[in-house]
């Protein structure tokens, strides 16, 4: 049981410290989701729902624990990433995204390179607020394709290294998040 005491972050520490690690993870996502929700309707005056804020606290929670199994592999020096030219008549699109200044600025860039490898078009943009990864990258790739329809450029092929984008681009089902919502 939680010791009774007068102090809230106290006892909160208390009870984290006895879950087992997945649920501490869990109900610390979850706490976050509540205290981004709480901002947004102070801030912002925008309304969460709870399945949004549960959708969003999962993922995080799966960003944060790809990311941590990634810190703790060694990179295989025998493999070789490196950018290949599209075809002939192509047009390749890279989009990446980063989180900087813990979690308050995220950006995005693109570049559009020919069947030569030569630079077309350029963008990059940052944003002063909290969002996963996945979601800047989302944005990044809806602006690279408003950038492409808007330039007359066809036979585009779009490039991320978002393995979670890649997978809900090609899933039947839609998110129910922020994430969703930009699909």
């Amino acid at each position: 049981m939680v010791q009774m005491t007068d102090n809230f972050t106290a006892m909160l520490f208390d009870l984290l410290d006895r879950l087992p690690e997945q649920q501490r993870l869990t109900t610390v996502m979850t706490l976050w989701s509540l205290w981004k929700s709480r901002n947004l309707k102070l801030w912002e005056s925008t309304d969460t729902t709870a399945v949004a804020i549960v959708s969003r606290a999962c993922d995080v929670h799966r960003e944060w624990s790809c990311m941590q199994k990634v810190k703790f592999t060694q990179p295989n020096s025998d493999i070789n990433f490196s950018w290949t030219k599209p075809l002939n008549g192509t047009i390749k699109c890279n989009v990446d995204a980063a989180v900087f200044n813990n979690n308050s600025m995220v950006g995005y860039g693109m570049c559009f390179r020919d069947s030569l490898g030569q630079l077309l078009l350029e963008k990059s943009d940052y944003m002063q607020n909290s969002a996963t990864i996945l979601k800047v990258e989302t944005i990044g790739l809806l602006e690279a394709m408003e950038m492409a329809i808007s330039n007359g450029m066809h036979n585009v092929i779009f490039e991320t290294d978002s393995r979670s984008m890649e997978n809900a681009l090609y899933s039947t089902t839609t998110p129910l998040n922020e994430f969703g919502d930009l699909l």
